[in-house]
């Protein structure tokens, strides 16, 4: 430690030198290479060897200093060059020598050339001293006065010239805000002399002026010229700049025009444009089937071992958002995910992209075995990598797609329970009551649902805030009376005891099991109730009353001897594929309506869809029905 007379003596040193700044920082451990000239006072104590080397370096009049007068520019290229590594003396002479001639010059073209040369040969924009450089080569007169230059003839430059300024601008900022707007003013008119590759450039570099007009007005120019795209990365590119439009405005049609040209180019495509072609459909929303098979079948064909794992995950959430399902391009997917997480040596990169991965194929209900395998192994190591909110997330998915074993039904109470001290259940109450809904699907941690879920201000929140969960919390409050006979849960909203009809719309598949079902007996309207959703939360696609004859009887009947029959249909969502074997869900509606005492008949779409006509079908429904009361 020194005294205050030391550090007093070497203030006045310092000063003596010409520098200007205290030795408040002596303790810094930087080499004063690594600082400008005027932030030499900055440095660490010298060694006598270093001390001559810095007033060598801030006194030019020493006896080793060049006979001819150094200009304080040629200093601070040479300091800047030598801190990045990119040159000494001999390259800093050069830089310097064209600055001074470009400076000199009276030509535009070559004032601007000498700007963008010395900012290319000075300037390491990846350096983290890259801005400080910066600010040091616009105090050098030469430099500053080439901006000048530069600035006062923005008129006399062509589009191109104008548009590498304002790129260079734009990535430097070497001018003020108000030269900035001046800038943009003299490249707008002449933006349409711009190729489309050059309106592309300028409509990126407009999203930094925050100026939503000008955005539009480039935009405009781009969707008048979509006829001039050639290129692969020009059409992508043109694709996400008029998904922005599409939001604002309901004209389709130069995206269709757009389609269309890369449903030409797409056996030209590689793997990275497919992948954002992917991406561009998936963000405007456009289910174009014709382009999507064709990039699916291109993506097929042309699959290889070094497709990044972060484009796998972005492909599965494409297709999962376009809910597109196509079992040999999720086989091959699923495939090489596996292949690449397991050469990952970074834990929190393979469960983030797993995680993805996961939530899309919980989506198009596809979890084959070596995926499956995969993420169970990750499992464990998803509360260390993952935000709460996506940690409900996974587990839900995971829940939907795979039985829990008892010892994964623990771990993932052990994860419940550090989501809870987290207040999960306050900031985001929804995902928290899907959260308890999937762990209800596996038959998961009752006592939880009944301590966090069930309680009287949560359901109340619920109620009052987000009415169509309503039926969430009504399966909820029947699993945990089906678990606890005795259980006394909260006050809800139950809409009467009386079953009552959804407002869902009807898919086909159902329709047509339901006409099918109403053939059973000449009086329809009395012995086939359909689209039923009890007062437990679950919903029955069509029920009938069948006595002990096996016949289809009224419901009107009168007696004990008679059975409840629910129906329900098991349609592709409802099954995991490539098994084809029942989501969590659907084994908690056949759990949860067994108990209700129903007889259930359930039909998966597989097994009807390959019955080939009404006869058959109408045979096939009176087995099940048959075997159903047996």
């Amino acid at each position: 430690m020194f005294s205050f007379r030391h550090l007093f003596t070497l203030r006045q040193m310092a000063m003596q030198m010409g520098l200007r700044r205290s030795v408040q920082r002596l303790s810094s451990h930087t080499k004063w290479e690594q600082h400008s000239i005027h932030e030499c006072s900055n440095v660490r104590l010298l060694s006598t060897s270093e001390y001559e080397k810095l007033n060598e370096f801030a006194n030019p009049e020493m006896k080793n200093a060049p006979e001819k007068p150094v200009s304080n520019t040629f200093l601070c290229i040479t300091h800047i060059l030598e801190s990045t590594n990119k040159g000494g003396k001999e390259e800093a002479e050069k830089v310097f020598n064209d600055l001074v001639e470009g400076y000199q010059a009276n030509d535009e073209k070559r004032n601007l050339k000498a700007v963008f040369d010395t900012l290319e040969s000075v300037i390491v924009k990846g350096d983290v001293h890259w801005f400080k450089h910066l600010q040091i080569l616009q105090t050098c007169k030469e430099f500053r006065g080439l901006l000048e230059k530069v600035f006062f003839s923005l008129s006399n430059y062509n589009e191109h010239d104008l548009l590498n300024l304002l790129t260079c601008q734009l990535t430097f900022r070497i001018y003020d805000k108000t030269r900035e707007a001046k800038l943009w003013e003299n490249v707008l008119p002449k933006s349409n002399k711009l190729n489309i590759s050059g309106l592309i450039r300028l409509h990126h570099m407009s999203k930094n002026s925050k100026d939503n007009s000008l955005q539009n007005q480039i935009s405009k120019q781009i969707a008048r010229r979509w006829m001039e795209i050639e290129k692969v990365n020009e059409l992508i590119s043109v694709m996400k700049i008029m998904i922005l439009e599409s939001k604002k405005s309901s004209e389709a049609s130069v995206f269709d025009h757009l389609e269309e040209k890369a449903l030409q180019k797409a056996e030209t495509l590689n793997l990275e444009e497919i992948t954002q072609l992917f991406f561009a459909l998936r963000a405007s929303g456009r289910r174009n089937l014709p382009l999507i098979k064709s990039l699916a079948y291109c993506m097929k064909k042309k699959m290889s071992d070094d497709f990044p794992l972060k484009s796998t995950a972005s492909v599965f959430t494409s297709i999962s958002k376009l809910n597109f399902h196509d079992a040999a391009l999720l086989g091959l997917l699923s495939d090489h995910a596996v292949m690449k997480v397991n050469g990952v040596q970074e834990k929190k990169e393979a469960v983030n992209f797993l995680s993805i991965i996961l939530m899309s194929c919980a989506h198009l209900r596809w979890f084959p075995p070596n995926l499956e395998k995969t993420i169970q192994s990750h499992f464990e190591e998803f509360p260390n990598h993952l935000n709460p909110v996506h940690l409900c997330f996974a587990i839900c998915n995971m829940s939907k797609l795979h039985s829990f074993s008892e010892s994964e039904k623990e771990v993932v109470r052990n994860m419940v329970a550090k989501l809870e001290e987290k207040g999960i259940e306050k900031s985001h109450p929804v995902v928290w009551l899907n959260l308890a809904l999937a762990l209800g699907w596996n038959d998961c941690s009752v006592d939880w649902v009944l301590s966090s879920v069930l309680k009287q201000d949560f359901v109340d929140n619920i109620q009052k805030n987000f009415p169509t969960m309503v039926s969430v919390l009504r399966q909820l409050d029947y699993e945990a009376s089906f678990a606890f006979p005795n259980f006394q849960g909260p006050r809800l909203d139950l809409g009467g005891q009386k079953p009552e009809r959804t407002n869902t719309k009807q898919d086909s598949l159902v329709t047509d099991v339901i006409d099918i079902t109403h053939v059973l007996d000449k009086q329809m309207d009395e012995s086939v109730q359909t689209r039923i959703m009890t007062s437990q939360g679950h919903e029955i696609d069509a029920l009938v009353l069948v006595g002990n004859d096996k016949r289809v009887v009224p419901f009107s009947s009168s007696g004990s001897n008679f059975h409840k029959v629910a129906i329900k249909v098991l349609k592709f969502k409802d099954m995991i594929q490539p098994g084809v074997v029942p989501t969590s869900e659907s084994r908690m509606w056949v759990r949860h309506m067994q108990s209700l005492g129903y007889k259930l008949v359930v039909i998966s779409y597989n097994e009807w869809k390959s019955l080939p006509g009404n006869n058959s079908k109408m045979m096939y429904l009176e087995k099940k029905i048959t075997e159903s009361i047996s």
